[in-house]
């Protein structure tokens, strides 16, 4: 037996009695050396089978639990690195951070809403609108309760594309306008609908118009200024030039009488000065004279106290024409162009209005329509005509015409106003201030009685309106005292051409409409004149109104009761200028407070009649219209008509001409400016600049709109604050980091904990009907503030929990449109006018910024049964697909890595209001209605991943995240299992051969004193 064997033999059997043979215990068998026997006592067997078993499975578990150890390290490192790359990959899609990104022509187009960014996509966005139409129309307007009808939906597909795109040198911010376009779309629509159908509706652009200037008589107050402005206009275009031509055909009738006089005296030839003045020739004695190109003889027919004339009148006496037959005129000719009773003849000066004249306004003007006419008139050849209108032309534009038509003027004047006169009417252009303040111009040059208006109908002189009140400021010729004739003083009502000229200029300051309004309506100052006081009288014009205006009205308002006076011929003027036009024009044009229009002219607009009226034709706030549509799509973004312009202040800005900066283009949409998510992923689609400032500041009058911000400026939210139209928003998991480091962890643990307690319970829904969070008006870390552009203010959002998939794609968060927005008690209430007695439960005011009563609501004001039960609103029939797409509510479904909103409907009602009636309109529609709300439309905004665009989605951005997702669980997977077993065999074996080892010490140590015993 060798020595492997018995220690393989002795290792794997339990030891027996040792028995001796016979022989040795009878001596017969030989001893063996002791050396030897103490060799075999000492030296250790082979292992056995088992031994090496439980080796292995040591050894093997060694193995598995290192193996372990590294998956386990492996998914600590993929914890730190992969979601880095994963980040990586994602970023690279979502953040567009210049011209040469690679989605960048699809993050321009809006070719896709999903994160990838590429691809045309099959993600459509839809506008719907639903109209209430006013079924009783006149009744409303007559003080009767009104009836609706709700018509509708009428659909849209919309299109975005971004121009004037502008990248910051980093990178980090981009700035951009954003196109829309707008195409109906019959199949989404209602069914029997049609853009043709008519729909009577409130008019917001008339009522904003009346509410702008607090009144319908303050509308035509304030249109008193404009009318004023435009008289002012027409008298340097009419005025003066009917003075003039009156003067010219004067200064040449009388002329003519003075030279025929002197000539009769020294036995001239009958009718000699016609037949001269004609071109011919005609005998003094033996002499023949032919027309009056010399003046010697001029000197001595005159007096002394003419010959400074002697100038001017040689110019009436000349007409230029020859002596040649074929050149002069004969002497019937000349009779009949000298009778004034003919309008057709060179001196009558008929005239209707200011803009309405014959006789001598068609000779001067040289109309080509009435040239033939006077030439058959008067049977006049070609050479005869020019050469009358050339005569008559060159007295008109002769500077002595001007100096003779002042002198005679004044001469004309009575003794007392002379003096005064003399000083006042230092040039030609103070004869129109004469004209407005005295009104006796006209009447001087016409040898009228009584003073004469530029126009007679309806005179917009301050002095006709004076006398029509029993206040007149012109003297009368005289009166007479026995058989004398003795002129009165100058009228106490009188105002001296200096008043005259400071009141006008202190009222048309063009630059200046804020103090006419101010001043003369008494309205309150504008959002951005709020120094401005205002004062209805001359003594709280003198405590109250700013230092200059002060002392301009110190200056003005010199004779008694000339503030009460001006006051009362605004109205005049209101009354009788723009009262009539806008009656014409704009109440029965259709463009008053109620009106009746196609739906396609109330979506996509129409010229405005009382815009019209009110502001430069270019201005793009004259087309009216609710959904704003630009059909090039092309760059640059303009401002056409009111949907594209968000506010007044900033929106828009003047595009003028390079070469002539007062000419007008066109108006540019001034770009939003957000950042790119470069460098701060947190912030990916943050809005940084509106419209070229960090807030919104004197649009809404309370106050000003922070845009910017989280935690510390964000009025309660810590999820996110001023990102733009609720389309892109940081990722969520982002911002808790972010603000972790903004804030600390607390509020952060503070954060996850209210998602994960609110997607635990019930408010964890998948639809948010409005009449289910009626109540919900508490502010919640969790809310989402979406700053909405075009009513520039932030509209909350409150969590809802997880929403169920969406083309497969999980893991989203559903936020609903927060009853808050539409609720009095919310904290910022006083910015938006919503603290007032009058505030309602349900109605978010919109007043301050849009200018009229402008409300915005859930639809059919669901969750508003106060609302719901005034009596202005008992009579209101919805329609069945009305009724239940208003029940689904408002709610954005946001994938929380990327940021994105995959899903959104947000509803949202108009209304306005006819409350103070009576006040308001108290001029064309003084039985309106006092209506607290009035219902106009409703409109939802729908958009959806579809299944194109959801699969790129999963390709880009989930299937990374599955991929590191499923990296790390398995790594961790295996590494717990691998290290598990690697420990437990490990352990195993190192017990079993512990414990096998202890058993053969055992078993050797016995051995041996057994042996010891024996020898």
């Amino acid at each position: 037996m060798s020595y492997s064997s018995s220690m393989t033999s002795s290792a794997a059997y339990p030891p027996t009695p040792i028995s001796y043979p016979a022989a040795a215990m009878a001596g017969t068998a030989p001893l063996r050396d002791r050396s030897e026997s103490r060799f075999s006592a000492t030296t250790t067997p082979p292992p056995s089978r088992r031994v090496t078993v439980l080796r292995w499975t040591r050894n093997i578990g060694l193995l598995l639990l290192a193996i372990g150890l590294v998956a386990l390290g492996s998914a600590i490192v993929s914890h730190t690195y992969l979601p880095e790359w994963r980040d990586k990959r994602a970023l690279e899609s979502l953040v567009v951070d210049s011209p040469d990104h690679p989605n960048y022509a699809a993050w321009v187009n809006h070719a896709s809403p999903s994160s990838a960014g590429r691809g045309q996509g099959d993600s459509p966005t839809y506008q719907r609108f639903y109209f209430f139409h006013l079924v009783n129309s006149k009744g409303f307007l007559q003080g009767k309760k009104p009836f609706y009808l709700e018509k509708g939906p009428y659909t849209f597909r919309q299109t975005k594309k971004k121009v004037d795109v502008n990248f910051s040198e980093k990178g980090t911010l981009v700035s951009y306008v954003t196109l829309v376009q707008n195409k109906y779309s019959p199949e989404q629509s209602g069914k029997d609908v049609a853009l043709s159908d008519t729909v009577t509706m409130l008019n917001l652009a008339y009522a904003t118009a009346v509410a702008t200037f607090g009144s319908e008589s303050n509308l035509l107050r304030y249109g008193s200024r404009r009318a004023l402005m435009e008289i002012e206009r027409a008298w340097e275009s009419t005025f003066l030039p009917t003075l003039k031509e009156r003067a010219v055909a004067a200064t040449a009738v009388k002329t003519l009488a003075l030279i025929d006089e002197a000539l009769t005296k020294l036995n001239y030839q009958e009718d000699g000065t016609a037949i001269r003045w004609g071109g011919g020739c005609a005998s003094a004695g033996m002499v023949q004279q032919c027309g009056f190109e010399k003046a010697a003889f001029l000197m001595a027919m005159i007096g002394k106290e003419r010959k400074e004339d002697a100038e001017l009148y040689h110019m009436c006496l000349d007409t230029g024409l020859g002596s040649e037959p074929g050149q002069a005129i004969p002497l019937e000719t000349v009779k009949a162009l000298w009778d004034t009773s003919d309008r057709l003849s060179i001196f009558n000066v008929e005239t209707v209005n200011s803009t309405v004249r014959f006789g001598i306004s068609y000779w001067l003007n040289a109309d080509a329509n009435m040239r033939d006419t006077l030439l058959a008139r008067f049977r006049l050849n070609t050479y005869q005509y020019t050469m009358l209108t050339t005569y008559l032309r060159r007295i008109y534009d002769s500077p002595l015409l001007e100096t003779f038509i002042i002198k005679n003027f004044l001469s004309g004047l009575p003794p007392g106003e002379v003096g005064l006169a003399t000083a006042e009417i230092a040039d030609w252009s103070s004869l129109t201030w004469r004209q407005w303040a005295v009104g006796d111009v006209l009447q001087t040059f016409s040898g009228a009685v009584l003073p004469e208006s530029v126009l007679p109908e309806t005179p917009p002189e301050l002095s006709f309106y004076m006398a029509a009140v029993g206040q007149p400021v012109w003297t009368p010729v005289g009166i007479v005292v026995g058989e004398n004739e003795v002129p009165p003083p100058i009228s106490p009502a009188r105002w001296s051409l200096k008043q005259t000229k400071c009141m006008r200029d202190l009222i048309l300051r063009e630059t200046d409409a804020d103090f006419f309004a101010e001043t003369v309506l008494g309205l309150p100052p504008s959002p951005t004149q709020t120094s401005r006081k205002t004062f209805l009288d001359v003594e709280s014009a003198m405590a109250r109104s700013p230092e200059a205006s002060k002392a301009a009205l110190e200056q003005c308002l010199v004779s008694q009761g000339a503030w009460s006076v001006m006051l009362g011929y605004f109205d005049y003027l209101g009354r009788t200028f723009a009262g009539p036009h806008l009656r014409e024009h704009v109440v029965e044009a259709n463009g008053g407070l109620i009106v009746t229009r196609s739906v396609q002219s109330w979506l996509e607009g129409r010229p405005e009649p009382i815009l019209s009226s009110s502001l430069p034709p270019n201005d793009p706030r004259i087309w009216f219209g609710i959904m704003t549509d630009d059909e090039k799509m092309e760059a640059p973004g303009k401002c056409v008509q009111v949907s594209d312009i968000e506010n007044m202040y900033s929106a828009c800005s003047p595009v003028t001409a390079p070469t002539d900066p007062t000419t007008l283009l066109y108006y540019k949409k001034v770009a939003n400016t957000y950042h790119t998510g470069k460098k701060h992923p947190d912030r990916l689609g943050a809005m940084a600049k509106y419209k070229g400032d960090e807030v919104a500041w004197g649009i809404w009058p309370q106050g000003k709109i922070p845009i910017l911000g989280g935690a510390a400026t964000g009025q309660g939210s810590v999820v996110q604050y001023g990102y733009s139209e609720g389309e892109q928003f940081p990722p969520l998991n982002r911002i808790l980091r972010a603000t972790e480091a903004y804030v600390g962890p607390g509020l952060v643990a503070g954060l996850e904990n209210t998602f994960n307690s609110l997607a635990a319970t019930e408010n964890a829904t998948t639809t948010t009907a409005m009449a289910a969070m009626a109540e919900e008006t508490v502010e919640s870390p969790t809310d989402m503030l979406v700053f909405m552009s075009n009513f520039v203010l932030p509209v909350r959002f409150q969590y809802r929990g997880p929403r169920g998939p969406i083309q497969g794609l999980t893991g989203l968060h559903r936020f609903g449109l927060s009853p808050l927005n539409f609720s009095p008690r919310r904290r910022d209430a006083a910015l938006y006018s919503m603290d007032g007695p009058q505030a309602r439960e349900g109605l978010l005011n919109m007043t301050d910024i849009k200018g009229a009563p402008f409300f915005l609501s859930p639809p059919h004001y669901l969750g508003c049964p106060k609302l719901q039960s005034l009596e202005c609103l008992s009579a209101v029939a919805t329609i069945p697909q009305g009724e239940s797409e208003a029940a689904v509510g408002s709610h954005l479904d946001i994938e929380p890595y990327t940021g994105r909103t995959l899903s959104a409907s947000v509803s949202l009602q108009v209304s306005s209001s006819t409350m103070g009636a009576a006040r308001a309109y108290d001029v064309f529609h003084t039985e309106t209605y006092a209506a607290e709300v009035v219902p106009l439309l409703w409109m939802t905004h729908q958009a959806e991943v579809g299944p194109e665009d959801a699969a790129l989605f999963q390709e880009l951005v989930n299937a990374p995240l599955d991929f590191v997702t499923k990296v790390q669980r398995l790594t961790l997977l295996v590494g717990i299992l691998t290290a598990g077993v690697g420990l437990f065999l490990a352990l195993l074996g190192f017990f079993c051969l512990c414990r096998k080892s202890g058993r053969e010490s055992k078993t050797e140590s016995d051995a041996r004193r057994a042996r010891g015993h024996f020898i």
